[in-house]
């Protein structure tokens, strides 16, 4: 396989403290034609990649976020840490916002007296806004609002400290990262949780050490068999489950800083962080395609398009770069970066 990068934008910048304000946090595909990104600033942008030019913009100032976009709906939504609105929902063809509440508003939407974001996502089909509320135990603490963004449709339990939240692409299943180390998949129909990793914690503790630990990262689920489980830490592993054959296979990362895309339909992984570069792997380990220091600081995210022909990738140098993926091999491509070949299981 070949990388090429075919668009990037924005003027890099290789000092870290002064270009702090422009780091890109989020970055994602609307369609093939056109990506929505978000800097540290706040500024979330929609363009246009062919024309280059900007279509909306909108700068909604956070601290800490959490982002979500469903392309069938075209819809953005975002959780941020801001005094004037917490959760927006922003329709991407014109840029005008479909929903905003404030942490009281979210209070009243949801009937509970105090309401603490910690997570949300868009339902890939139907962009129904899932919410999860920080909780120190596990309980009834998701909401899943109706796609009018008007009242919940259901309620559904989560785990304490929640990390990550998504929906599969059927939208029967609920993927959830908490507390560093518990992985779970609801199954909304049964309500029974088809995968479980992790102690779940019911009761308050008095006191507990910290924990410097990465922990687990990012966790991509097929909605169907395959769960992705990327862990951080010194090792930063990548663990491949079968949830029908309940096995499991893993190969080494390179950084507990990696940002990860899954391409499901051909079992590869879409890699980049830390190192500044960009690789494509197979689901067990082996890798396609290479590139090295696409970037002058480390990459922040990346995302697959939908026809999984190319590759977005934010980086901390405040750029947004295009790369195309191709399945012809490169003549020019580096010969010593060797395939990673696991045999053993993990513990």
């Amino acid at each position: 396989m070949k990388l090429r990068q075919t668009i990037v934008f924005g003027n890099a910048n290789e000092d870290r403290e002064s270009g702090w304000s422009k780091h890109i946090e989020y970055v994602d595909w609307i369609d093939d034609e056109r990506i929505l990104y978000c800097d540290r600033s706040g500024w979330v942008t929609c363009r246009h990649l062919k024309s280059q030019t900007d279509l909306w913009r909108h700068q909604i100032e956070f601290k800490y976020a959490d982002f979500s976009l469903c392309r069938n709906k075209q819809i953005f939504a975002m959780l941020a840490d801001a005094d004037e609105h917490q959760i927006v929902v922003i329709d991407c063809n014109s840029g005008e916002f479909l929903a905003k509440w404030t942490e009281s508003e979210i209070a009243d939407l949801l009937e509970v007296d105090q309401a603490l974001p910690t997570n949300i996502a868009l339902a890939p089909v139907t962009g129904k806004l899932l919410i999860t509320l920080f909780s120190s135990t596990f309980g009834n603490n998701g909401y899943i609002l109706h796609s009018d963004y008007q009242h919940v449709e259901r309620r559904f339990e989560t785990d304490r400290h929640m990390q990550q939240i998504s929906m599969s692409n059927n939208e029967q299943q609920i993927v959830m990262l908490a507390d560093k180390y518990v992985v779970s998949v609801l199954d909304l129909p049964s309500q029974a949780w088809v995968y479980l990793q992790g102690e779940r914690v019911y009761e308050k503790r008095l006191s507990e050490e910290g924990d410097s630990s990465q922990g687990i990262n990012q966790v991509f689920h097929d909605g169907e068999d395959v769960l992705v489980i990327g862990h951080g830490g010194l090792n930063a592993r990548i663990y491949v489950h079968s949830l029908l054959n309940d096995t499991v296979e893993f190969f080494c990362g390179t950084s507990c800083y990696d940002q990860r895309d899954i391409d499901f339909e051909n079992q590869q992984i879409a890699i980049t962080g830390l190192g500044k570069d960009l690789t494509i792997r197979s689901f067990g380990g082996r890798e396609l395609a290479y590139l090295p220091d696409i970037s002058l600081q480390q990459n922040s995210c990346i995302k697959l398009s939908s026809s999984l022909t190319r590759v977005l990738v934010g980086s901390w140098d405040s750029t947004v770069s295009v790369y195309e993926i191709s399945p012809e091999a490169d003549p020019d491509g580096p010969t010593w970066h060797q395939p990673v070949e696991v045999d053993i299981k993990p513990e």
